[in-house]
């Protein structure tokens, strides 16, 4: 169960299946893409390492919704070498069909609770998470120490709080097209334009728009941390006897899509 900061009301499971659900039928990711970029990188990186040690190498993606990251690293000919030596998994809360899912091809979907995952333990050698593990209840780092094997390795793109600030700067130009749209359709309505498809079409997107950052701002805003150090700290909470590297980036100047990078190294030791 998530909390928000604010409000102190309980965002239930039942509640994150709705909206995530409803979330995915407009929507294919939701990260950026030079983030995903840069994951799918360090990704490629881990896997090619323990491939020098073992003959295969079992991932898992933990908030993988309909699979952009998978169908990304299905195009990208480096991964396309190595795709016959890994067994991939992605779960997410959401109810997507898998005839709506990108990359079935490349990994297996399960829908999953990340706090309660269907998996036996030390299952893994390499879990990640696209900008989505921090906006599960934090239990689900308990059950990713759990499914991981001793030696495994994590890699996490964390949200960043610019997210959240962007969110409510973009707010008022949202609502604004909000309205607008409500207005230019009554009115193409009641004048019988032929351009009411167009209206409504326009009005739709408003309120995809206003929809998702309301979903934003009143859910989310108490699991972003707040900075690198958090993060560390955080981490290692978790995985004392690990090695653990955060790093922050930015897609050029622009502040709202930047984000933490995190990788853990699990120790048999």
């Amino acid at each position: 169960m998530i909390t928000t900061k604010e409000q102190n009301i309980p965002y239930t499971t039942d509640e994150m299946l709705k909206d995530y659900t409803e979330y995915y039928q407009f929507h294919d990711s939701d990260s950026p893409l030079e983030a995903r970029a840069f994951l799918r990188s360090a990704l490629l990186n881990s896997i090619s390492k323990k491939l020098e040690k073992q003959s295969k190498v079992t991932i898992l993606d933990m908030g993988g919704g309909k699979q952009i990251f998978e169908q990304e690293a299905g195009c990208d000919k480096s991964f396309a070498k190595i795709l016959n030596r890994v067994s991939w998994v992605t779960i997410d809360i959401s109810a997507i069909p898998r005839d709506k899912m990108l990359a079935t091809s490349v990994a297996e979907p399960t829908q999953a609770n990340g706090a309660e995952l269907p998996f036996g333990s030390n299952i893994f050698d390499i879990i990640f998470s696209s900008m989505a593990i921090d906006f599960m209840p934090r239990s689900s780092f308990s059950e990713v120490k759990r499914v991981i094997k001793n030696d495994g390795e994590l890699l996490i793109n964390f949200h960043h709080p610019s997210l959240i600030k962007a969110a409510g700067m973009a707010m008022p130009e949202a609502l604004k097209k909000l309205h607008s749209a409500r207005k230019n359709l009554y009115h193409k309505k009641n004048n019988g334009s032929s351009k009411t498809l167009q209206a409504l079409e326009k009005l739709t997107k408003a309120e995809i728009q206003y929809k998702d950052i309301t979903f934003l701002l009143n859910n989310f805003p108490a699991h972003v941390f707040s900075d690198s150090d958090e993060i560390f700290n955080f981490l290692m909470n978790h995985f004392s006897d690990s090695q653990i590297e955060v790093s922050e980036h930015q897609k050029s100047l622009v502040k709202n899509n930047s984000w933490f990078f995190a990788q853990v190294l699990l120790s048999t030791d």
